[in-house]
């Protein structure tokens, strides 16, 4: 009985000190497994990041993800975990080191989601550095213009015909008010500008006011799929493996072929037949000097040529349109934003040797309009691409965060611009800003604001066409209308599905001067 009494005492004793050595055990070891299989626990993120990659792509497809980003980046600092081997990073200097030639940073897997074609890489979906930047080399003079005949003209035409064309539809008067829908407006006129630049000959959207190839609604509907195939890679994988099975091609029409009919396969095949007459045309000495032209000329092969020419379009369209209506829409709900830009316009509109419409040259000489269009910039940036690069191998320090080799590094884009650098305000839209006296702090603020087009080997080819475009758009928009919003307690939609895309942003035009 005693020997009974003795055992039950030693249970009660031992049990519990037992459980207490196994919890103690469990404690010790959930660091070390964590750190084992989720390396990235030590960095802030949302709780299910940490899991899952569910998270991010839920962010990514809702269309809210560039603000969502930024909140994230209020609340944790420059660098947020978005899934258990992804963070997102906004520190200007850390970026530019990042994306610096030489870098021991390679493009991540993300990029193969930007491949047109399964088989074939692209400038914006080649990993390999040495590829990468050959294409660069090969279409960088076409794309910046430098290798396109008339290339500040062409641009010229094309927005002259713009403005007579919302002259002639779109004014109101004091009897009639007509909704102006720049976010239907601006993309037709970036895509009838590209397409003229790239083939010779525009596709017509600005006169019959409609996407002729419905190009914008399938680039778009592919952001979303895009968004998906870039995190959960194998997804990708499959597909990508699938589509090189030449009797199952046909069906899978997320990669578009020129036998599509509708969307980009359609204008793949406009470019197929366009590079079919040029290489014609180059056998009778033809040369019409735009962007097809040049790619051939420095020996890109045909098929090649339309993946990149369908890049172009794609790319510029969205991205420039993007930029526009967002410089727009700062100023025109901004009144003395609004007042201090006419002024400065009017007091050179008048001038007679002010071209119509006005030079890039012109245009880059007025200090307020380029403050507008950089504060455009960099409040509405025009994309929030995460362009994920590997961590090398032996893993880097990142703003006090040891990051392990191999975690996927994604760019905040929004939250970059949200930056101290440019004043405890900058969530404010004030061009002044950028009028300051201080060189230092405005050079600071300018390679910062650089990053809106990347950097480095990343470098958006297309940035001094952006410009041109932007000056000659922003400055004719109010040299010749007076322009109030229609709805201003719902002036516009934004949604961020790696470029930003807008909707509804409809403004009264009236008349100011004739031209």
């Amino acid at each position: 009985m005693a020997l009974l009494e003795g055992l039950r005492w030693s249970f009660l004793i031992e049990y519990p000190l037992i459980i207490l050595l196994v919890m103690l055990k469990v404690a010790l070891l959930i660091p070390l497994f964590a750190k084992w299989r989720f390396p990235l626990s030590h960095v802030p993120g949302p709780w299910l990041a940490r899991w899952s990659r569910l998270w991010l792509v839920r962010s990514l497809v809702s269309g809210k993800a560039a603000h969502e980003f930024v909140r994230l980046d209020l609340q944790y600092g420059p660098v947020i975990r978005t899934g258990p081997n992804h963070i997102l990073i906004s520190d200007p200097e850390t970026t530019r080191r990042i994306l610096a030639v030489g870098s021991k940073y390679k493009r991540g897997p993300w990029f193969d989601a930007l491949r047109l074609d399964p088989t074939r890489t692209n400038v914006i979906s080649e990993r390999d550095p040495k590829k990468h930047q050959d294409l660069r080399h090969v279409l960088g003079s076409g794309i910046a213009g430098k290798g396109v005949a008339n290339f500040e003209s062409i641009m010229d035409d094309h927005i002259r015909g713009w403005i007579r064309m919302i002259d002639r539809k779109h004014v109101s008067t004091e009897d009639t008010t007509i909704a102006f829908d720049v976010s239907r407006s601006v993309p037709l006129l970036a895509i009838d500008l590209i397409s003229h630049l790239c083939l010779g000959e525009s596709f017509g959207c600005v006169e019959t006011e409609r996407d002729q190839h419905e190009f914008l609604f399938h680039i778009r509907t592919g952001m979303i799929v895009q968004q998906v195939m870039s995190i959960y890679l194998e997804i990708k994988t499959i597909l990508h493996s699938l589509a090189k099975i030449p009797f199952l091609r046909q069906w899978i029409t997320l990669f578009p072929a020129p036998s599509h009919r509708q969307g980009i396969g359609r204008v793949l095949r406009i470019i197929q037949l366009a590079v079919e007459k040029r290489q014609r045309e180059q056998d009778k000495q033809i040369y019409r000097g735009d962007m097809l032209d040049s790619f051939l000329e420095r020996g890109l092969d045909v098929d090649q040529s339309l993946t990149e020419l369908c890049v172009v379009l794609a790319s510029n369209t969205d991205n420039a349109s993007s930029a526009i209506q967002g410089i727009l829409f700062g100023i025109v709900t901004h009144p003395s934003v609004y007042i201090n830009l006419q002024k400065e316009v009017d007091s050179v509109a008048t001038v007679g040797d002010i071209a119509f419409p006005i030079s890039d040259t012109d245009a880059r000489k007025l200090p307020y309009l380029q403050a507008c269009i950089s504060e455009g910039l960099r409040r509405y940036p025009p994309e929030m691409q995460l362009r994920e690069r590997v961590v090398p191998p032996q893993g880097d320090a990142i703003c006090g965060y040891h990051i392990p080799g191999g975690t996927y590094v994604g760019f905040n884009a929004l939250a970059t611009q949200c930056n101290t650098i440019y004043g405890k305000d900058f969530e404010e839209f004030r061009p002044a800003r950028w009028l300051i006296e201080d060189e230092e702090r405005l050079r600071q603020m300018h390679k910062t604001l650089e990053l809106v087009f990347s950097y480095g080997t990343a470098k958006c080819l297309g940035y001094t066409m952006a410009y041109m475009e932007m000056n000659k758009v922003v400055f004719e928009i109010f040299r010749h209308f007076d322009i109030s919003l229609s709805n201003p307690l719902s002036p516009w939609k934004r949604r961020s599905r790696g470029s930003f895309v807008q909707s509804e942003f409809c403004i009264r035009v009236q008349r100011r001067h004739k031209s």
